[in-house]
């Protein structure tokens, strides 16, 4: 879930019931409440201050717990040799370059493995 901290209230409200993706470029991201175009808290979670989250680089909120285990993930696999660590937006680059379709046309000729191997 994207989630942002409104820039006139500082709430934090997910993208998909605001106008997020669709403001002019340049314009502030503004919770449901504060957009003039809805003017209402949409009621989906309850409506908190953005105070304490952790702003990623790009720019979303997550919680500092889930700050932590990205942190603590992040260093063990630094620790496996041999293994080059891109990190989730080294994944997201990576699919946005081969286009999200790349790897289910690569597994469209693998066998599906079986989640229960016979005993």
């Amino acid at each position: 879930m994207s989630i942002f901290a409104c820039e006139r209230c500082g709430c934090v409200d997910n993208t998909a019931v605001t106008h997020y993706w669709t403001r002019k470029e340049g314009s502030p991201a503004l919770c449901s409440e504060c957009d003039p175009e809805i003017g209402k808290w949409h009621g989906r979670f309850p409506k908190q201050s953005a105070a304490g989250m952790v702003t990623t680089p790009d720019g979303f909120l997550i919680s500092p717990e889930e700050d932590a285990r990205s942190r603590q993930a992040e260093e063990a696999a630094k620790s496996v040799d041999g293994v080059k660590h891109i990190g989730l937006f080294g994944v997201a680059k990576h699919y946005f370059e081969m286009g999200w379709n790349y790897s289910a046309r690569w597994h469209a000729d693998k066998p599906l493995p079986r989640l229960n191997p016979p005993e």
